[in-house]
């Protein structure tokens, strides 16, 4: 498919040039506890753990996932370097499933993006799409598991805790996701995926009471993020404590997410989408939208209109998250994986979040088509929101309407009324 982003379509003269609300920019607030040096304080609470355990000689395979961690590289290099104190032979896994394209120089080249090389991990890089099948669950499901991470002597689960993006449940996105799925690759990701979302979480709760029993995990590393992209929990799991703790993790993650802090939005504008960021591109936690079956427990109609301006480098042309968008420039599609996005959203049959939105000439006329088209574009009383991405929403823009939806107690002013800034149609990036 060949898109021409020099294209001299003019949607002017269809839409009239609506108006664009005024904005304030706003600072939302949230609790704010963080671990300021997380790298220390991962070394710390692993010496704890590994006080009395013998792993002098052990191979000790280290998951690392897709999703972008604020300060993952201080932490798997802390992680390496204590584990060679004591005698150990750590080495990373990229365990994402069909991410990356599903092939193993696609998912290195993805950690390695979000800063996760070897010569900053001080620890080699295995990356293989190969499996071995460990065992079976109750119905007979079998448990698959990176080849490479199987024929070592023992496993570190780490990953963030956090709400899924396509179902709800006391497990969600975390440890057992990372065993289930990640570590899984294609081949588990695919076999679950097959039995459905509804039954996401007591498939995941039962992998993970499997590693449990099997002897395999050294112990988990689950990490919780505040609402400031900060992680304000790193955690030691022991191995016979993932399930029941990664549940009193989630909460800590749902009660902690960061949120748009008010009841409806008419237009929504997000500067970039990207895996880094959610697994749909943009968080259905926070936007409503979902491409799951089970999008119906998400919140749909809290936003009319949503335009998306572009893509995360670190995503590297992956683009779930453009199909739940409403517009967009024609110049997201620079660089676009097809092949990439289509294995991985065929793969988890959320296929909705991988179409292509309608596309105008520049972010200008992306936002214009968005206030047109919205609900409260007839009455030209619309309710924006500008926000970097969804993982960054302490500091927002929005216009006088949405303000008067929030408490008061909880956003501060930064900057009065003022116009969106466009240069040459480009909208100035939060």
């Amino acid at each position: 498919m060949i898109f021409n982003t020099d294209w001299d379509f003019d949607i002017s003269s269809l839409i009239e040039n609506p108006h664009i609300p005024e904005v304030y920019r706003i600072h939302q607030i949230f609790e704010n506890s963080e671990i300021s040096d997380v790298g220390a304080y991962t070394a710390s609470e692993v010496k704890k753990k590994l006080e009395n355990v013998d792993i002098r000689g052990k191979r000790i395979a280290i998951t690392v996932g897709s999703r972008g961690i604020t300060g993952l590289p201080e932490m798997v290099s802390a992680l390496t370097c204590v584990l060679k104190e004591k005698g150990g032979n750590p080495f990373v896994v990229p365990a994402m499933g069909s991410h990356a394209g599903a092939t193993d120089k696609g998912q290195k080249a993805y950690i390695e993006n979000l800063g996760i090389r070897e010569e900053v991990t001080g620890c080699p890089i295995i990356s293989s799409m190969d499996t071995v099948i460990l065992g079976t669950l109750s119905d007979g499901m079998p448990v698959y598991c990176d080849r490479n991470a199987a024929e070592a002597d023992c496993i570190i689960v780490m990953n963030k805790i956090k709400p899924h993006a396509n179902f709800k449940g006391n497990i969600e996105s975390g440890l057992c996701k990372m065993l289930g799925i990640g570590l899984s690759k294609r081949d588990g990701a695919a076999m679950l995926h097959r039995r459905g979302y509804s039954v996401f979480t007591e498939k995941l709760t039962e992998i993970g009471h499997f590693y449990e029993k099997s002897g395999r995990i050294l112990f988990g590393i689950g990490i919780v993020e505040n609402a400031y992209d900060r992680p304000m929990a790193i955690e030691v799991v022991d191995s016979n404590e993932i399930v029941e703790r990664e549940k009193e993790l989630l909460e800590m993650a749902k009660a902690n997410m960061p949120l748009i802090l008010c009841s409806n939005i008419d237009v929504l504008v997000v500067d970039q989408i990207g895996k880094n960021i959610s697994g749909q591109g943009m968080d259905p936690n926070v936007t409503g939208r979902s491409g799951s079956p089970l999008r119906r427990s998400f919140n749909e109609d809290f936003i009319d209109r949503i335009t998306v301006l572009g893509l995360t480098e670190e995503t590297h042309g992956i683009f779930p998250g453009l199909g739940m968008a409403d517009f967009a420039p024609v110049g997201v599609t620079d660089g676009l994986d097809f092949k990439g996005s289509y294995t991985n959203e065929i793969t988890s049959r959320t296929t909705p979040p991988a179409r292509l939105p309608l596309f105008t000439k520049n972010d200008e006329q992306a936002v214009q088509l968005a206030v047109y088209a919205c609900e409260a574009g007839f009455t030209g009383d619309v309710g924006l929101v500008h926000i970097k991405d969804t993982s960054h929403l302490d500091e927002i823009e929005v216009s006088e309407k949405i303000l008067k939806q929030m408490n008061p107690s909880r956003y501060e002013i930064l900057e009065e009324l003022h116009p969106l800034e466009f240069t040459d149609g480009r909208l100035k990036r939060i």
